[in-house]
């Protein structure tokens, strides 16, 4: 754990990382691919306090995971349920960034494929 989260934080700077996780979780539930400037105009702050506070989205992924622990903690859920919960969120986490890749996939073997036909008609008109 860092400095950060041993201190207590200003009410100011609470109120602007609650409203980066939030913004996050939202646009997170849409997209695995959100660019952080993104969750910065969502959650209603500039792009520089937004890094005071996150490094990157890998460490507002983990911050919204750890609250979700805390909550799953002291809501009293059995843990078999829990567990299924959890299961069941990385499941679809990993579906999107699943269909992320093969949408990326499918692009660039279009690119290619027009590549290689405007290719094909340079060298049939050349001839």
């Amino acid at each position: 754990m860092d400095s950060s989260e041993t201190t207590p934080r200003r009410k100011d700077a609470q109120r602007n990382r609650e409203a980066i996780l939030s913004a996050a979780k939202e646009l997170f539930a849409t997209s695995a691919d959100v660019p952080m400037y993104e969750i910065a105009r969502a959650a209603g702050i500039g792009q520089g306090t937004l890094y005071r506070h996150f490094a990157d989205r890998r460490s507002i992924a983990i911050a919204l995971f750890d609250e979700a622990l805390v909550l799953a903690e002291r809501s009293g859920m059995p843990c078999d349920l829990l567990r299924s919960e959890i299961l069941n969120w990385r499941s679809r986490c990993r579906r999107r960034q699943r269909d992320l890749s093969c949408n990326w996939q499918t692009r660039a073997r279009f690119a290619d494929h027009a590549g290689q036909t405007d290719g094909y008609r340079v060298n049939i008109s050349t001839r």
